[in-house]
């Protein structure tokens, strides 16, 4: 998670990142957090960016595959993460951008929002739609709540040169467990996944305007199911 140093100082009282991992160590915390900033910001602050990076976070409180046995499997990795998303909404505690639009891409340039999801390739988006934050320590990182790990499609990892050759071995290690093996796979993937995300996506925008959780989760069941009807 990537977060505001700006607002943290403002309206938390610091910007260290072990602090302020500790006052969002779970998904609670920040969900009343973001509705204490709101209020405290006079509805000026949020603490997301946008809906889809509240859906992103809530995907990752659930590890089952979406689709299982052949048939659709998103009542409760999607309903719990739209159900996040509403509550973010109601609680005025995320901005209401469609992620990548021009209008989002314009607020990242502001100390508007605290938290972004934030995956390795995160960091060019916030190079190129923040150049001034550049060298200026703008931004701070600390761990998901609830020592969740969100996935956002492809990422990058590497083992630093300078490191220890028993720390280089260990960190393959890890990478091999994680992308190369079934059981390091944090949500096992299916040839439907970005399918039901991108109805997901379409869901979200739906929600914006009015729709709520379970409607949204019906919208995609609905989507998919005229690509995939086998899925039923």
């Amino acid at each position: 998670m990537q977060y505001n140093r700006n607002i943290a100082k403002e309206y938390f009282g610091t910007d260290d990142p072990e602090e302020v991992a500790a006052m969002f160590a779970t998904v609670e915390d920040c969900m009343a957090k973001g509705k204490e900033l709101a209020e405290a910001s006079n509805g000026e602050k949020f603490l997301f960016n946008c809906p889809e990076h509240v859906l992103r976070l809530g995907l990752a409180m659930t590890s089952e595959p979406f689709v299982v046995d052949g048939k659709l499997n998103i009542d409760d990795s999607y309903g719990k993460a739209l159900a996040l998303v509403e509550q973010a909404i109601a609680d005025n505690s995320v901005s209401l951008q469609e992620c990548w639009s021009a209008p989002w891409s314009a607020e990242l340039q502001s100390d508007t929002d605290f938290f972004y999801l934030c995956p390795s390739w995160w960091l060019g988006d916030i190079k190129n739609n923040d150049p001034d934050a550049e060298g200026q320590n703008k931004y701070g990182l600390i761990t998901l709540p609830d020592n969740m790990t969100a996935s956002w499609g492809g990422t990058y990892y590497f083992i630093n040169a300078a490191a220890e050759q028993t720390d280089k071995e260990a960190a393959f290690a890890w990478m091999n467990w994680l992308c190369c093996t079934a059981e390091g796979a944090l949500r096992v993937g299916t040839i439907y996944d970005s399918t039901i995300s991108n109805a997901a996506n379409q869901a979200l925008l739906e929600m914006m305007m009015g729709a709520t959780a379970g409607e949204a989760l019906e919208m995609i069941k609905a989507t998919v199911l005229e690509t995939y009807p086998e899925l039923g």
